[in-house]
């Protein structure tokens, strides 16, 4: 008669239990470590023009440890752009910031991303990072204006104006 008065209250802990330390180890999973960030400068070049990005790759505040970056690519589905290896340590709460520059051929606008390649330094996985940056590359449009000025003194002021984007 005991045994069967024992079964639920144990059963009802087991379940307190598992419901209890099942959940957080679910949601610490789900959350990651790692941001990462890209901005462009300029967001609208023109075509051939050298184009910057800031990637900023951050190791969260509430981080359980260092994290090792070991690249960074800047990159669509089908072409890369740029790549730096070996880009170091993050302690909790870290940052850093590595710029890449590339210039674009053709008009159009460029879907890109910064794709950060890192794990954690007491060891585990490589896991991949991605933040997006679209930019427009617009066709070189030259639209100048020519005026000339003389005066008595044998002098001719000329001024070249450009109404375009170069």
């Amino acid at each position: 008669m005991r045994r069967q008065q024992l079964l639920p209250v144990f059963l009802t802990l087991l379940t307190i239990v598992c419901v209890t330390f099942g959940g957080a180890t679910v949601a610490s999973a789900q959350q990651s470590a790692v941001s990462v960030s890209v901005d462009a400068s300029p967001e609208d070049p023109v075509v051939g023009e050298t184009t910057t990005f800031n990637v900023t790759v951050t190791n969260q505040e509430g981080s359980s440890g260092i994290v090792d970056v070991s690249s960074i690519m800047l990159r669509t589905n089908n072409e890369h752009y740029e790549r730096v290896e070996d880009v170091g340590s993050l302690a909790p709460g870290g940052s850093l910031t590595v710029q890449m520059t590339t210039s674009f051929e053709e008009a159009g606008q460029r879907n890109l991303k910064a794709h950060v390649s890192a794990e954690r330094a007491s060891g585990g996985n490589l896991r991949a990072y991605y933040s997006p940056v679209t930019v427009d590359v617009e066709e070189i449009d030259v639209n100048g204006a020519l005026s000339t000025a003389a005066n008595d003194s044998d002098e001719t002021t000329v001024t070249l104006t450009n109404y375009g984007n170069v």
